[in-house]
């Protein structure tokens, strides 16, 4: 049964991973302008292009996201053949080392994450460049939006089908050489989930500088800092829209609401069970842990309405004598691409904190 599952999988992700590196090659954002391009035509095109951006004075922030991604990728690569060699060289033996299988299986989750960082970050930077030197490229074509979204859609599902197939490969391997593979198979499983938040928590922190770097205002040189900017486009348009004043305060309301309802939630906790007054009342996890979710519902709600909406209502202001200016929807798009990971992955951060706490409260009580 094993093997039939692992065969599958394997067909699977093989299939998966074949079928979008070759929509990758048919349909690349950076396209040489032959008429029947080759793999080595495409190949080159790519590498020229990153050369002439790295080497670009006037993006060096590019170049060090370029580092970045690329030290992930090979970090990445580093931590799957330490966890494919334990697998092979320790997991093997009558009495499992209990360091070795923590190990192997921390490298096989780290590996297979890191193995993201590259897609996730340097193509985007890459297209945003040459979409605004388009100029520059001489002996290649720039795809348009919706290209480049397929393309990155490609690559994406391509690292999918490949962790997928490097994951079933590791699988096969501990159930065939292990002398305990469900230790290993559960050893993973706790990896997994333990990672699951940090993840999270990097995504967050990591889509801030994006935020401030895609914000829709830009302030005007010498008029104001970046601190004050949502706070003087408020003002501008509660003066310059007063019929849009309820709904201003509906919204900043609601998200008063919802850090208070946390910090309530968390409170409860610390004063029923870490510091109570007289005797500790551990059920007092159960209703922090609903209003701690009714406060992650409020804030999500407002960050997926109301964006959106006061862009829109931003654009009726005149800008003339106030101190920022409103950017264009392309800058906009790509704040809200960003705002939506940032909330999603604050989401599940906070969600498995609360899940932890729930745990323990079964765990310890």
């Amino acid at each position: 049964m094993s093997t039939i599952i692992s065969l599958v999988c394997f067909a699977l992700f093989i299939g998966l991973f074949g079928s979008q590196l070759f929509l990758l090659w048919r349909h690349p954002y950076l396209a040489p302008k032959n008429e029947k391009p080759s793999l080595k035509d495409w190949w080159q095109v790519q590498h020229h292009a990153r050369l002439a951006l790295t080497t670009d004075k006037q993006a060096r922030r590019l170049n060090g996201l370029f580092v970045l991604s690329q030290t992930g990728l090979w970090l990445g690569i580093t931590s799957l053949i330490l966890s494919f060699y334990l697998v092979e060289d320790k997991l093997n033996l009558l009495l499992v080392p209990t360091a070795a299988v923590h190990w192997a299986t921390i490298g096989l989750v780290v590996g297979l994450a890191l193995m993201f960082v590259y897609p996730l970050i340097w193509p985007t930077q890459s297209y945003r460049y040459w979409a605004d030197h388009q100029h520059q490229a001489k002996t290649f074509t720039v795809a348009d939006g919706n290209g480049f979204q397929r393309y990155r859609r490609h690559q994406l599902w391509a690292m999918v089908g490949g962790d997928g197939l490097l994951a079933t490969i590791w699988l096969t391997r501990v159930w065939a050489t292990s002398t305990e593979p469900l230790v290993v198979i559960e050893n993973l499983l706790l990896v997994l989930i333990t990672a699951m938040p940090i993840i999270a928590l990097i995504t967050a922190l990591s889509q801030l500088p994006y935020l401030q770097h895609y914000h829709y205002l830009t302030a005007k040189p010498g008029k104001v800092n970046f601190g004050q900017l949502n706070y003087r486009a408020t003002l501008a348009l509660v003066k310059q829209q007063p019929t849009l004043k309820a709904k201003v305060l509906t919204a900043h309301i609601s998200r008063l609401i919802a850090y208070v309802l946390g910090i309530f939630a968390i409170g409860m906790l610390y004063f029923d069970i870490v510091a109570p007054t007289f005797t500790a009342d551990p059920t007092a996890v159960f209703p922090a842990a609903i209003i701690a979710l009714v406060a992650l519902c409020i804030l999500e709600t407002v960050g997926a309405i109301w964006p959106p909406k006061v862009y829109d209502y931003f654009h009726l202001l005149d800008t003339t004598k106030e101190p920022f200016t409103v950017n264009d929807p392309d800058r906009f798009d790509q704040f809200r691409y960003h705002l939506y990971h940032y909330h999603l992955s604050a989401a599940i951060v906070w969600l498995f904190i609360w899940v932890a706490i729930i745990g323990a409260y079964y765990y310890y009580i």
